[in-house]
């Protein structure tokens, strides 16, 4: 079973609802995964006969994570956690070369959410 960035937060987002049934989002990752493989083979073929640079296509991958994004903040821990991610990404990638400043922020943003997260439960009385 496969699953793209998209079918996932549908996904997630209708299991923790308490309604979505694992049927569905089988069906969604197939949906998902059929226009995938469709819009290539069209790409592959049609996108020779689009200019460079037109339709702001090089922007739709940012637009479609940050929109991902602001569909999963929910408090306080989950901004902030974005929001330094974000700046280390931006720090890592003026200081390394290439484009390994991707897993390094991943990495720190991740843990960063993680001992934030669990602070605040320990804060609160929560069991962690």
């Amino acid at each position: 079973m496969g699953s793209t960035d998209e079918s996932f937060a549908l996904n997630i987002a209708r299991f923790k609802e308490g309604n979505w049934h694992p049927y569905q989002a089988l069906a969604v990752n197939h949906a998902a995964n059929f226009a995938w493989i469709a819009s290539t083979i069209l790409g592959g073929y049609c996108g020779q006969f689009i200019a460079r640079g037109s339709f702001g296509i090089d922007f739709a991958l940012s637009a479609m994570f940050l929109c991902l994004l602001v569909f999963q903040l929910k408090g306080r821990i989950y901004a902030a956690t974005a929001l330094i991610t974000g700046m280390v990404a931006v720090t890592a990638a003026l200081l390394h070369p290439g484009h390994s400043f991707i897993i390094m922020a991943s990495l720190i943003g991740a843990s960063l959410g993680f001992a934030l997260k669990r602070h605040d439960d320990c804060r609160r009385g929560h069991d962690a």
